[in-house]
C-alpha cells in the first residue's frame, strides 16, 4: 500500500519493503497552508526520510539494531493544496484503511506544521 510520492520519492532508512509483514507504518503529511512568511514545512517528511540516513543503525547502549524493526514507509499522502479540512479527513481516512488492513498495526504520522493549522 504506497502513496504517491509527489514530494518525497525516498524512504526511510531501513524500512521493510513488505507492507503484509511490517508491524508500523510510516506516511508523511506535507502540508504548508498557513504560512504568511516562509513556507517550507510541507517538505519536512522529505528532509526527514533525507536525515535518517545519517542514523546510526546499531544502538550498543539499547543493543537493538534498527534493521530487526519491521516498519512500512508508504511515502507522502497527497493533499489537496490550501484545503486544511480536506487534508485531515484525507488523513482520517488513510489512517483507517492502515488499520483495516491489519490487527497489529501501529502507524506513525510524519509531519511538521511550524506554522499550525
Amino acid at each position: 500500500m504506497k502513496l504517491d510520492q509527489a514530494y518525497s520519492g525516498n524512504v526511510f532508512i531501513c524500512s521493510s519493503e513488505n507492507y503484509e509483514s511490517s508491524k508500523a507504518v510510516i506516511y508523511g503529511m506535507p502540508m504548508d497552508y498557513t504560512v504568511s512568511f516562509r513556507p517550507g514545512s510541507r517538505f519536512g517528511p522529505s528532509h526527514i526520510r533525507q536525515a535518517s540516513v545519517g542514523l546510526e543503525e546499531y544502538s550498543p547502549y539499547l543493543d537493538k539494531s534498527i534493521v530487526d524493526l519491521e516498519y512500512f514507509d508508504a511515502g507522502d499522502l497527497l493533499l489537496p493544496f490550501g484545503n486544511a479540512a480536506r487534508s485531515l479527513k484525507s488523513l482520517a481516512n488513510m489512517l483507517v484503511k492502515f488499520l483495516q488492513t491489519t490487527s497489529s498495526l501501529w502507524v506513525l504520522v510524519v509531519n511538521i506544521w511550524l506554522h499550525g493549522l
